[in-house]
């Protein structure tokens, strides 16, 4: 549950031959194994150590082949920079599971579709991944996950939905964002995504005018918390930093200046609040 570090993550390396020898001469059932895998290949990754996550990852696959398996080493793949390769175990989640019976394993395919659809000529999937988000969604409305998806996918393209549901989805999509950042404290990605989608939208030429400023509002009480709860994470702190400056302009555009330099005032002084944490 700690954020991990390099160091932990090589010690961890460093014992699993032994916990896999300890494994096999206490008869522990093979999913054991593969949880310690599993357990190994996120703490690489999120320490940003993405060689050792890649072996990991590549173990975990050969013992367990399922669609998560796949889908966290294509993008293991894809931070190392080998994007053919990530693109190509991607496929063969979305093309595996696509049509799976299980929701879980959809999901996965979802992912995967999303992946696959920030490479060039690749929009149809997009829409797939999206048309998939959306009935997994209908199918289990409390399902974090599969309203992430959703909402990210609505935020980022919002004529992914139909013409008559247009203007509400837009509206909701920030909605149920902030909603998730709110019941979920401990996902800092939700909050994240807020401010970066809304990020995105300002600066959007002259799309900034259509935004609803209510949506604006709720990606800056969510950019104002952030840091506070996550001081010491810097796609987190970057995001924030991100959106702030944007937002600044943003005022500025709306012809409201001694806002904007208030709120460039604010970022200042956060930053300044952040390099004299001795942990950031």
């Amino acid at each position: 549950n700690m954020p991990p570090s390099k160091r932990d993550t090589k010690l961890l390396s460093a014992l699993l031959p032994y916990y896999g020898r300890l494994a096999g001469n206490r008869e522990l059932p093979p999913e054991k194994v593969v949880e310690v895998n599993g357990i190994l290949g996120v703490c690489a990754f999120r320490s940003g150590d993405f060689e050792l996550a890649e072996k990991a990852f590549r173990r975990l696959v050969e013992i367990n082949p399922s669609a998560n398996a796949l889908n966290r080493l294509a993008e293991t793949l894809r931070r190392r920079g080998r994007t053919e390769e990530a693109a190509s175990v991607a496929q063969r989640v979305a093309d595996g599971y696509m049509n799976a019976t299980n929701m879980t394993d959809r999901y996965e395919a979802a992912l995967a579709l999303e992946s696959l659809s920030r490479r060039k000529g690749r929009s149809a999937d997009r829409k797939q991944s999206f048309a998939l988000a959306k009935m997994l969604r209908e199918g289990e409305p409390n399902n974090p996950d599969f309203r992430f998806l959703y909402a990210r996918l609505l935020a980022e393209s919002p004529n992914l939905e139909s013409a008559s549901n247009r203007t509400v989805a837009v509206k909701s999509a920030f909605v149920l964002l902030s909603d998730l950042a709110t019941e979920f404290p401990d996902r800092p990605e939700y909050g994240k995504e807020l401010v970066t989608a809304m990020d995105r939208r300002l600066r959007n030429g002259t799309a900034f005018k259509k935004v609803n400023r209510a949506d604006v509002e709720l990606a800056v009480e969510t950019a104002d918390r952030l840091p506070g709860r996550y001081p010491n994470v810097p796609e987190i702190v970057s995001a924030v930093v991100a959106f702030r400056d944007t937002y600044a302009t943003y005022l500025r555009k709306l012809g409201d200046p001694r806002t904007a330099n208030r709120e460039s005032l604010r970022t200042t002084g956060m930053l300044e609040l952040l390099s004299h944490n001795p942990e950031t």
